[in-house]
């Protein structure tokens, strides 16, 4: 995570950059040259009911000779205030 000083918040803005975007195909359906600002502050984690993060023990294959786990998370995000957030496209 990178970030920059804001002249007028004062503080570091976190900025995410996702490399693996760069796979896509540019173009209008591509996320390549997409800059998407997200305010935090309307974002929230809204799991499933009664179905919150989980630790699934013995997830390895069958004849494989380690142990396994995972977490699994069955959840979506409620995303608010939808003027709040932004998308810049065409970055080159």
């Amino acid at each position: 995570m990178d970030g920059f000083i804001s002249g007028v918040f004062g503080y570091q803005i976190p900025v995410v950059v996702k490399k693996e975007w760069a796979n896509y195909p540019s173009g209008a359906n591509g996320y390549n040259g997409n800059l998407f600002v997200i305010d935090m502050t309307n974002v929230e984690r809204r799991p499933l009911r009664d179905r919150d993060t989980k630790l699934l023990t013995n997830r390895q294959g069958p004849g494989e000779d380690r142990v396994a786990a995972e977490y699994l998370a069955e959840m979506s995000w409620t995303v608010a205030q939808e003027r709040t957030h932004g998308l810049l496209t065409g970055i080159a």
